[in-house]
């Protein structure tokens, strides 16, 4: 298996965009006030999953020993790629009830185990239907608590994990 990695010299390089989700901090305090069973999916390699338009394909040309090579598809390490990315999830699963998603992370939660089965179903349909694979092995579902974010979720709140608080206590 061979991995690429490249520096790409062309674009914006050197405007580092900080990628936002649909929900600020506050709206997701606040949406997940009531929310008591959370399902969590997490998107098969998510960026190659994105068709590159052929208009952008250029910029990522790099060289090896066969001869040029561009990408078609989104990969990681392009700067944009985050940005990008989170503006797709946005547009397709933005008006979905009870849903948060940064970039291939989809927190799905409800008050109950009904809704939330409701909900899964209407994100995962959408997800079908733009042609998004989920990545099956790191999906969780209808659970009490979830990790997101470097977050332990529940019906209690938000709460940092124990390495976070970890790392904090050796500091």
């Amino acid at each position: 298996m061979i991995s690429i990695s490249n520096r790409y010299a062309t674009g914006k390089q050197g405007d580092k965009e900080e990628v936002s989700s649909n929900t600020n901090d506050r709206e997701f305090v606040d949406k997940l006030d009531r929310a008591k069973k959370f399902s969590l999916l997490d998107l098969k390699s998510a960026y190659h999953q994105v068709e590159l338009h052929e208009e952008s394909r250029d910029i990522t040309t790099f060289m090896t020993p066969l001869g040029a090579m561009r990408f078609t598809r989104l990969a990681f390490g392009m700067n944009a790629a985050p940005e990008i990315f989170q503006q797709i999830m946005d547009e397709i699963l933005g008006d979905c009830e009870g849903c948060v998603v940064y970039i291939d992370d989809v927190l799905i939660y409800a008050e109950n185990v009904e809704t939330l089965k409701q909900r899964t179903a209407k994100v995962m349909e959408k997800l079908k239907g733009n042609n998004l694979v989920i990545n099956k092995e790191k999906c969780v579902y209808e659970k009490d608590s979830v990790e997101f974010l470097g977050f332990q979720i529940n019906e209690k709140g938000i709460l940092p994990t124990k390495e976070k608080l970890e790392i904090i206590r050796k500091f």
